[in-house]
């Protein structure tokens, strides 16, 4: 359905499944119960009464999806003639995606609950927020949350920039999260490490405990000269997912405003760059399967980006975590190499290579087709200073970077997909 004013009542209300609306105006609210067999409500690019969309959700008992992008909540008040927070109740909703949504009579950088939401839904499992920062919270427990993915951008469509209240994203980024500590797996996307990094004096008041959370992924930029605020937003995450198994981390040191160069600029040579910086990749991979049997990754200190006697990571090194002494199996890497050497992703390879017990695997994406850059990491050498050792066996490396294996060695010919091409690869097993 599109346009910009809708009934309701020439659908067949008793039979749909799927309610798709796009770019709607007004819309006259059904009646209660009207969408017995409803399963799926979509709303996109729509300025609604608020109480408009809570009523489509009460005429549908079963529903289970409900899908918000670009929706402009309007038109509610409360006794005073503010605008409160937005309320959703949708009681039988397992899965919830709310993106860049605004509402009137709100401001989101005033940081108080003038714009927050508030979520009524005890069956949730699956919550997706994208949108400016503002306080998210539970208003019942949904004891079966499984996937909590919040991605914090710093304005929207709605509102400008300004940056009155530096300490707002930590205080919204926590007070949010810490409504959804029973998920199990957390996608998180901030716009600065540094601005949800929390500080000893705060933590007690500020972090939570996700005791279920497996699976962790955090992805922000963060910039080289405050690396300690970063290192220290990681270890907070840390210390609240004590049975984390999976870390993700995809770290950027661009400016998240900064202004870009058209997307057409220059596009024949750097796609030529990139088949030959992927070709350059594979070539040295190859080299290394066919030459060492046993292969240490040791690369003979090049590109490694770290003495050996610079270990400690400001922020992160020398505190306990309970996941890294029995959970933490895999790490996940995704960082650009910079020439010096306080390279923050070479850095946290080391620190996890070094420090995690259980630790099986670390997977490395450049995020570009640079991989030979990255490939010399010296694990080897990174590892406590025991007997044990981690090494790498021929077998091992071949069957777990089958990326390259099955790749032809010859460059990638002007008919090659490089979006087909992988950018990482993977340290597997690690064997102490």
């Amino acid at each position: 359905m599109e346009g910009r004013m809708y009934t309701l009542g020439s659908l067949p209300l008793n039979a749909l499944r799927v309610l798709d609306v796009s770019g709607c105006g007004d819309l006259s609210p059904p009646t209660a119960g009207a969408f017995p067999r409803l399963e799926t409500l979509r709303l996109r690019h729509c300025s609604l009464n608020s109480s408009v969309v809570q009523a489509l959700m009460d005429a549908a008992p079963g529903l289970a999806s409900v899908h918000l992008e670009s929706v402009f909540f309007k038109g509610f008040r409360d006794g005073s003639g503010e605008a409160p927070g937005l309320c959703l109740r949708c009681r039988a909703v397992t899965e919830l995606v709310v993106e860049l949504c605004g509402m009137a009579g709100q401001d989101p950088r005033d940081g108080g609950d003038r714009g927050s939401v508030e979520i009524d839904a005890p069956r949730l499992r699956h919550l997706r927020y994208k949108g400016t920062e503002r306080r998210l919270s539970l208003t019942s427990p949904a004891p079966d949350m499984a996937v909590l993915e919040l991605h914090f951008v710093r304005c929207s469509y709605h509102y400008p920039v300004r940056d009155d209240d530096p300490d707002k994203t930590r205080r919204l980024f926590w007070q949010s999260v810490r409504s959804f500590s029973n998920a199990r797996v957390l996608k998180l996307r901030v716009n600065s490490l540094e601005g949800i990094a929390v500080g000893k004096g705060r933590r007690t008041k500020l972090l939570c405990t996700f005791r279920d959370a497996v699976r962790l992924e955090l992805e922000g930029a963060h910039h080289p000269t405050t690396s300690k605020a970063a290192a220290v937003a990681i270890a907070n995450l840390l210390c609240c997912c004590p049975a984390v198994r999976d870390l993700r981390l995809k770290l950027s040191t661009a400016p998240p405003n900064s202004a870009t160069k058209d997307s057409h600029y220059g596009s024949a040579f750097l796609e030529r760059k990139d088949r030959l910086d992927y070709e350059k990749s594979v070539d040295r991979f190859m080299r290394r399967r066919l030459n060492n049997p046993v292969i240490s990754l040791d690369g003979n200190g090049e590109h490694d980006g770290v003495p050996d006697d610079d270990d400690d990571i400001p922020g992160l090194s020398g505190h306990s975590f309970t996941c890294l002494q029995s959970s933490l199996r895999r790490v996940g890497l995704q960082f650009r190499l910079e020439n010096n050497s306080s390279c923050m992703g070479t850095r946290l390879a080391k620190f996890f290579a070094g420090n995690a017990k259980v630790l099986e695997e670390i997977r490395v994406d450049s995020g570009n087709r640079k991989l030979c850059e990255h490939m010399n990491l010296n694990v080897e050498r990174w590892i406590a200073p025991t007997p044990s050792k981690v090494c790498l066996k021929r077998k091992n490396l071949a069957d777990s970077s089958w990326e390259f294996s099955e790749n032809p060695r010859k460059s990638p010919d002007s008919r090659t997909d490089l979006n087909g091409l992988p950018t990482r690869f993977t340290i597997s097993p690690l064997e102490r």
